[in-house]
């Protein structure tokens, strides 16, 4: 009996709270886990921290060191969570996506869910997830070094370094924690709190799938979010993450809607020329709708518009490469029960997409325009439609 009230335990807290795997994936974790291992000691980055301060604009600005630290939400009666995402654009043309998440939602405090998928080139996605209640899982005193069944993140140095050590899979990668920029203060709705870990750096590893004779070495650039809230109640929220790097060059948009309209964008441009700029006045609106079966309530854009003087373009959706909402891993009998006994209805959407942006400079010059082909994510923590 006991067992039989873990294991349905541990379905609740993965489907119930980040609706990425199914309730089947979940159940088990995964079969096929190695254990503890260790990275690879043979694993060296050959890159060069950037210089934190080193901003093109505005020049003057004062950074604010980002703190991986996790931020464990209050017990009891809070739903609060706290997560780590990482993006990555690799050379080969594959895209790798990864979270982790400690919340309070489902049953007990403090549970751990780790999802991620590596896409190839082709569009066949590997999925590699983890959930943990939270006596099964490892968090160092330091409270930067996890160990979530065969997912492990460790924050403690001046790389972030991501492995899975699964039978099927086998990842290990790592990336100087370096952001550089700062989101603005004001970027995130009420009661939500976000910072950037690392924008636009360099990404290198190794990956390793069941029937290969050995890794392959992977290399690209990504992008590591930080983001916490004390209640999952926070109002509907809609955040589009879009990226793309094209011959060395890479520009990443964050944009943030809430129920009450749409907010302005906030751009990052990496180029050898320039290193990092920002731009934050770029007025953002999205149109149509991306094609799809998803749940009422969900405004999906298949384009975003940028306008203003710093900023202008396009960035424009094209084939969905993964989607889930919170209620699709139930079986259709509980959803509608299980409807009613959620607070919040999180939906995630990964979408490829083609980026066309001129940014000018506030100090003048020539405008530079930027164009590539990446992903877009969007991710909405509540419906917009209510009950």
């Amino acid at each position: 009996v006991r067992a039989a009230v873990h294991r349905i335990q541990t379905i609740l807290i993965g489907t119930l709270v980040c609706g990425i795997a199914s309730s089947a994936a979940f159940a088990g974790g995964d079969s096929g886990e190695s254990g503890g291992a260790q990275p690879d000691p043979a694993l060296r980055l050959e890159l060069e921290l950037e210089d934190p301060t080193s901003l093109a604009e505005p020049a003057t600005a004062t950074l604010r060191q980002p703190d991986p630290t996790l931020r464990l939400p209050d017990g009891g009666s809070s739903d609060g969570g706290d997560s780590y995402q990482l993006s990555a654009q690799l050379e080969d043309g594959s895209v790798l996506l990864a979270r982790i998440l400690i919340t309070n939602a489902g049953p007990g405090d403090h549970n751990a869910i780790a999802t991620g998928m590596w896409i190839e080139a082709d569009g066949t996605t590997h999925n590699f997830d983890n959930v943990r209640r939270n006596d099964e899982w490892q968090l160092a005193a330091d409270r930067k070094r996890f160990d979530i069944g065969s997912t492990h993140l460790d924050l403690t140095g001046e790389y972030a370094r991501y492995w899975i050590t699964k039978k099927r899979i086998q990842l290990d990668i790592q990336l100087p924690l370096t952001a550089g920029v700062a989101l603005p203060d004001d970027f995130e709705p009420p009661g939500a709190n976000a910072e950037l870990l690392a924008t636009l750096v360099p990404v290198v590893g190794t990956i390793r799938l069941r029937g290969w004779d050995a890794p392959r070495e992977i290399r690209g650039t990504a992008n590591f979010v930080h983001a916490w809230s004390k209640s999952a109640a926070i109002g509907a929220a809609r955040r589009i993450t879009a990226s793309a790097t094209r011959d060395g060059e890479s520009l990443l948009i964050f944009q943030a809607r809430t129920s009450a309209g749409e907010s302005r964008a906030f751009v990052v441009h990496r180029s050898p020329e320039t290193g990092l700029r920002t731009f934050e006045d770029a007025e953002a609106a999205a149109r149509g709708q991306l094609p799809g079966d998803r749940p009422a309530g969900y405004p999906t854009p298949s384009e975003l518009v940028l306008s203003g003087a710093a900023a202008q373009g396009r960035v424009q959706l094209g084939e969905v490469v993964f989607e889930r909402d919170a209620l699709s891993s139930f079986p259709a009998p509980l959803r509608s029960l299980m409807g009613f006994a959620l607070k919040t209805r999180p939906l995630r959407v990964w979408a490829r997409a083609s980026i066309d942006v001129t940014m000018r400079s506030v100090s003048g010059g020539t405008p530079s325009r930027f164009q590539g082909e990446g992903t877009a994510a969007i991710a909405f923590s509540d419906t917009f439609s209510g009950r």
